[in-house]
């Protein structure tokens, strides 16, 4: 069994200087992941220029997976889920 916690602290910390997250939103985030980050990012799509794309695409990866606890997740696919969330705040 992987550290489900550790990977939300990771997100939040993603999350947090964008002001889309607040402090210790890691229990929040892990409980329900995909449905957070996605209302996260939405936020974030109106006031970035050039990531609606990548928001998109993110968007679509993972729509199927938003009521899914990260416990119920893989280690891989929570992995990915960051990388993938990385990638749209560089």
């Amino acid at each position: 069994m992987f550290n489900a916690h550790f990977y939300a602290i990771s997100i939040e910390k993603l999350l947090v200087p964008h002001g889309l997250a607040g402090e210790h939103s890691a229990d929040e985030i892990e409980r329900n992941p995909i449905e957070f980050i996605l209302a996260a990012l939405e936020v974030y799509d109106k006031h970035s220029s050039g990531k609606t794309k990548l928001i998109d695409n993110f968007y679509n990866k993972y729509e199927n997976d938003e009521k899914t606890n990260m416990n119920n997740m893989s280690e891989e696919y929570v992995i990915t889920l960051c990388e993938d969330l990385r990638r749209i705040f560089e």
